[in-house]
């Protein structure tokens, strides 16, 4: 089921402009990513450059089915993505996007259905990166969801106020819509 799964996700990576790898072995840590998908493009016209990283589990035949091993996988895939730049995260134009994928055919712990529901803090920029649970058995996606974007204005003592969720200009958006655009053909 599990490998039908990865072929289906690398195809439809492939679609949608990524590069992939099954099997890539990243480091620290010697970790065997079932599979890895990688693009490069431009949010809003030219203007802001990204990269999205893909890393997909299969968290059924192995040990990595807790908070702390999927965490840990998590953080090895931001240290390999980050090693890729020379500058410090805060002098960053272009901006990575790190995503762990953690699929089974059965349900998670509860501690690991919260730990991915939590936004991970944006902090002085030059990252942006989430976690996502795939329950095959039910059908069902776990992540923090869209981020919203607020701005509120006072003009002649009115004030007014909007809540916007761009879908392809934040990192947590494009990521999201594409799993579940993905979702949406296996399920």
């Amino acid at each position: 089921m599990f490998s039908n799964i990865i072929i289906s996700a690398g195809k439809f990576l492939e679609e949608k402009g990524f590069r992939i790898e099954k099997s890539k072995i990243i480091d620290p840590g010697n970790i065997t990513v079932d599979l890895y998908g990688f693009r490069e493009g431009h949010s809003l016209w030219k203007l802001f450059p990204f990269e999205d990283h893909f890393f997909i589990y299969n968290l059924d035949e192995s040990d990595l089915k807790s908070t702390e091993a999927f965490s840990n996988l998590h953080n090895t895939a931001r240290i390999m993505v980050n090693s890729r730049f020379s500058k410090p995260k805060w002098m960053r134009y272009k901006v990575p996007n790190i995503i762990t994928v953690g699929i089974s055919n059965s349900a998670f712990p509860k501690e690991m259905k919260t730990m991915v529901s939590i936004p991970a803090p944006y902090g002085v920029g030059g990252e942006k990166h989430s976690m996502y649970l795939i329950d095959i058995s039910e059908k069902k996606l776990y992540s923090a969801g869209i981020q919203r974007t607020s701005a509120t204005a006072v003009t002649g003592g009115t004030a007014a106020s909007v809540s916007l969720a761009p879908k392809n200009i934040d990192p947590t958006n494009r990521a999201y819509h594409l799993i579940s655009e993905f979702l949406q053909t296996i399920f």
